[in-house]
């Protein structure tokens, strides 16, 4: 008996493990239809007086409507989110040299450390510098300029020791194949987990859909027998339900609103302070997902357009005032 006690309970652990494994892939759609048809309750609700109380016919017509409310902005923002992120692998891969030796001088340290045009202010400065010592007093503006033109030469020196450093260590031709057949490597598997993530997308999306439905259709029955199967009292079942509804509903609207609309103003500004050429409906979609993030917020987003605007397109002022009002407005809205 012992013996039979022990294989019968490895079994049905064998057994739940399994079970486990195929339903984990179902729990979160269902959980989301669950969710959906509560915050969508009173719009089925307006279905059934609409279709006369029938409610096939009503939890057809609510999930249609739900679907075009839920999927079709999706769908939308991730195309036009893919195809601004397409444009820039493109831009990306155009602009790509074929071998780091092609970069030169200035593609190698960056054109704003050292500018063409360095070189000519230099000479043009130190002709005009006087051979006697200056000091505060007496400086005149040639003088600032051959100041100015000192310091230009120490970064310069400064880059070309760095170059030489580089140039002793490693092959840049080599370097540029390893990291191309790096790149290579990771952009298959990212694509195989691009794949293999928008085909789980489709199943739950599907999956959510059909559950959707069945809960609009047969919800009451549905809890009904929940409730003669649990050991609770139906009163205390009854209060679990409405609570579990008031939540649900004030969470999901009050969190989904709050990203969307904080996404439309941070998109707003993105519109007004960066270039017409960079993705601003992406950086939008892209504040709209990570407003729903815990601790994160849309502040990982317009942070780093506030330090793009300030450093890279080099107006101090438009990045301090979009960061006052992506801390003021965006960020407390």
């Amino acid at each position: 008996r012992v013996i039979s006690l022990i294989v019968l309970l490895v079994v049905v652990l064998l057994i739940s493990v399994l079970f486990f494994r195929v339903m984990a892939s179902f729990i979160v759609p269902l959980f989301l239809a669950a969710v959906l048809a509560v915050v969508f309750k009173p719009l089925h609700q307006w279905s059934l007086r609409v279709n006369e109380g029938r409610p096939h016919r009503s939890a057809l017509l609510t999930t249609l409507i739900v679907s075009l409310v839920v999927i079709v902005p999706t769908v939308v923002l991730g195309w036009r989110a893919y195809v601004e992120t397409s444009r820039i692998v493109r831009v990306v891969l155009a602009n790509e040299p074929e071998s780091l030796a092609e970069l030169g001088d200035e593609g190698l340290v960056g054109p704003v450390i050292v500018p063409a045009e360095w070189p000519a202010v230099r000479a043009e400065a130190d002709s005009k510098v006087p051979a006697s010592d200056n000091t505060a007093d007496n400086a005149t503006p040639a003088d600032e300029a051959g100041w100015l033109a000192g310091v230009k030469s120490y970064g310069r020196d400064w880059v070309e020791w760095y170059r030489e450093r580089i140039d002793k260590n490693f092959d840049p031709d080599a370097t540029l194949r390893a990291v191309s057949r790096y790149s290579a490597q990771q952009a298959g598997k990212l694509c195989v987990v691009g794949i293999s993530a928008l085909v789980g997308f489709v199943i739950g999306m599907s999956i959510m859909i059909f559950a959707l439905y069945y809960f609009f259709a047969d919800g009451p029955s549905i809890i009904e027998t929940v409730m003669h199967l649990s050991p609770l009292d139906d009163e205390y079942e009854r209060e679990l339900l409405m609570q579990f509804a008031s939540v649900s509903r004030a969470v999901v609207v009050a969190t989904l609103l709050s990203a969307v609309v904080q996404g439309l103003l941070a998109g707003i500004g993105y519109f007004f302070v960066l270039d017409a050429d960079l993705p601003i409906f992406l950086l939008t979609v892209l504040t709209m997902l990570l407003a729903i993030v815990p601790f994160v917020g849309a502040t990982a987003v317009w942070i780093p357009v506030a330090l793009w605007v300030f450093f890279v397109q080099n107006d101090p002022w438009a990045g301090v005032l979009f960061a006052i009002y992506g801390a003021g407005i965006v960020s407390t809205i």
